[in-house]
């Protein structure tokens, strides 16, 4: 019997470690081919949205250039040189650009006299091109400088003789600022290279124009997986594939940025960074299924109180890595070299300014409010507002086509316009003549920076959450089967009782809150000031409405920064010696009240120096009383459920 029973039981246990070893060699490679399937699918949609953004960037560039080549009094022979030179430096300052310039048909500047004809952005500009160069040394000034350049027209008219050509030099890193944002891991990095190979913007500027991997691969073996990658890259392809380096093998994603000359962008990762715990998962798999070897030949018989697995709980509360894909990925950005927020549409879907219960009833004013192009001709702005020159424009006008609306809605909600209930259409002006939608406006519907502090998931559906004290929506996607998201509603919400993620671990200290006397705000000290402003453009840094008080930063006849209530031509001046810098935005519900913010640099402590944020309300009287001040740069105050209890904690 025992001789039976030995061999009964070998038999079993290797039926069982059979049996575990392929679950578990099946277990690992599932997981292995999800795990490089799910890293495909990410740095692959990041490198899409990194060429994406710098499309955008490139446009907007090439529409101001555009824009200004349209410019009558710059064709005009009869204009001064400093009326030309103050329209080209108030484009700069207005955008952000090093300097512009504007070449005469002879190709010499009207400003420097020096002479730019052998330039290829004056060559193309002249051929009738907007064009952007790729980063070259300028000879004039010895700096890497990336070259806009549109044609000047004559009498202003698009389309007519060309008679000249501006151009303008955007900051010297700017593509690089956009690669050096780009962080998908601890070791990641991303670069951009031209159609011959050379690499145009990284992470440094002393690669730039002096790097080609293909080039350099001919005499160093270890670079030929990475030059294959730059191969197809030169080829104008997206893709995904991985290398080896000194550091050790990456993974890469490319996609090619559309309107320019062949330029292509790169995203990198050490693959370490996102196999080590499927690795670690392997170990675990052969780790129990050794353990459960060896607890079966224990065995004896089944244990009733074992327990049963549970079953699915319906859902889930997002975890922080979760919460970031949303916040920093898919909605908002990464901000540029000036801590601001680039404009990204899906902002607008998930604004809480306007809602909708499904997606055919989203109001698609609202939501185009922001896009569309200011590259109308004279013959349009005629035709469709009855505009006899740009001179009589009260405002800019933009131009969005039925395609361009189809292109969003089929990213971000399967639809097209015709199967939406084109709620909001009816605000456009229809053009039949010239298949598109126009409209104007000087302001903005930006929501800004959108943050989702909770979230769930149930299946395919998630549903985040953004708000603070009472007022709560909810945005709810759907993830569709090739990783992307498409809005299902945008609506107002209750505030959901669910523990927020941060901070993480416990608290270093609890404060007893028992005992403490009521703040009272202090007013703010006014210093009226009558005719300490020239009201020109470069002295009006900000400019906000904020429950009816016009709240300004401004520079005065000193050269000195303020921040002021104006009242007609009276500043009544709160804050003094601020920096360039120095913003206003409003916000809501916060300690119950609504106000406006003031963000500028300042003293943060002893000898530091950081970003400070003074948070303001009105009082009844109209004078401003102080609430709160952050320091460091934290965002706004916010009233939090940080443990989940029903009851809101402060955290900044």
């Amino acid at each position: 019997m025992n001789s039976i029973r030995k061999k009964i039981t070998v038999c079993l246990m290797a039926t069982v470690l059979v049996a575990l070893v392929a679950v578990g060699a099946a277990s690992s490679a599932l997981s292995y081919r999800s795990t490089v399937a799910t890293v495909d699918q990410m740095m692959s949609e990041t490198a899409v949205l990194a060429a994406q953004r710098i499309e955008q960037e490139l446009t907007a560039y090439k529409n101001v250039a555009m824009d200004t080549g349209c410019i009558p009094q710059l064709s005009d022979d009869d204009a001064s040189q400093e009326e030309k030179r103050a329209i080209i430096d108030e484009r700069v300052a207005m955008h952000g650009f090093q300097r512009g310039n504007v070449i005469g048909a002879d190709g010499i500047s009207i400003f420097d006299g020096k002479d730019y004809s052998d330039r290829e952005y004056v060559r193309q500009a002249m051929q009738g091109n907007v064009y952007v160069s790729e980063p070259l040394v300028s000879k004039i000034t010895g700096e890497l400088s990336i070259m806009v350049a549109a044609p000047l027209y004559a009498g202003g008219s698009h389309g007519a003789d060309i008679v000249g050509v501006v151009y303008f030099v955007p900051p010297e890193t700017f593509l690089n600022d956009i690669v050096s944002s780009i962080q998908i891991g601890d070791n990641s990095r991303a670069y951009m290279i031209n159609k011959s190979g050379d690499t145009i913007a990284d992470i440094t500027l002393d690669t730039i124009t002096t790097q080609n991997i293909e080039r350099e691969a001919q005499s160093d073996a270890s670079l030929k997986e990475l030059a294959a990658i730059h191969e197809q890259m030169r080829q104008g392809e997206n893709g995904f594939g991985g290398f080896k380096s000194s550091e050790g093998p990456y993974y890469a994603a490319y996609a090619p940025v559309s309107g320019t000359d062949g330029w292509s962008i790169a995203v990198m990762a050490m693959k370490k960074d996102y196999l080590k715990d499927t690795y670690a998962g392997m170990l675990v798999d052969v780790l129990v299924g050794v353990a459960s070897a060896c607890t079966f030949t224990q065995a004896r018989t089944p244990d009733a109180s074992l327990s049963q697995p549970q079953g699915d709980a319906g859902g889930s509360v997002l975890t922080g890595e979760e919460l970031r894909f949303f916040n920093e990925r898919f909605f908002n950005g990464a901000p540029d070299s000036g801590g601001s927020v680039p404009y990204n549409i899906a902002n607008q879907f998930g604004s809480p300014w306007f809602s909708y219960e499904k997606p055919e009833d989203i109001d698609l004013y609202e939501l185009f409010y922001c896009a569309g192009s200011t590259s109308l001709t004279d013959e349009e702005l005629k035709a469709v507002f009855g505009y006899d020159s740009r001179e009589d424009m009260v405002c800019p006008a933009y131009k969005l086509t039925a395609a361009e609306m189809d292109r969003v809605l089929t990213q971000y909600t399967g639809l097209t316009l015709e199967r939406t209930n084109k709620v909001g259409l009816d605000k456009f002006i229809r053009s039949a003549g010239y298949d598109a939608y126009y409209f104007g406006h000087g302001d903005t519907n930006y929501c800004g920076r959108l943050d989702f502090t909770l979230g769930t998931r149930e299946g395919k559906t998630v549903r985040l959450y953004q708000g603070s004290g009472s007022e709560w929506t909810c945005v709810t996607l759907e993830e569709q089967e090739d990783g992307s998201w498409w809005f299902k509603s945008n609506q107002e919400c209750e505030k959901p009782v669910i523990p927020t993620l941060f901070p993480a671990g416990k608290p270093e200290t609890v404060i007893s809150l028992d005992g403490l006397e009521p703040y009272e705000a202090p007013v703010v000290t006014l210093e009226k000031r009558v005719d300490d402003f020239e009201d020109i453009y470069e002295n009006r840094l900000e400019n906000w409405n904020i429950d009816g008080h016009s709240v300004v930063v401004y520079r005065d006849r000193k050269g000195i920064i303020n921040a002021a209530i104006r009242e007609g031509d009276t500043m009544n001046v709160f804050l003094t010696g601020l920096d360039e810098g120095a913003s206003v935005f409003f916000f809501h519900d916060l300690f119950g009240y609504d106000g406006f913010t003031v963000r500028y640099s300042g003293e943060t402590g002893p000898h530091t120096y950081g970003t400070i944020v003074d948070y303001f309300r009105f009082t009844g009287d109209g004078a401003p009383v102080i609430i709160a001040r952050t320091r460091n740069g934290f965002d706004m105050p916010m009233a939090l459920d940080l443990d989940g209890d029903g009851a809101d904690e402060l955290a900044a």
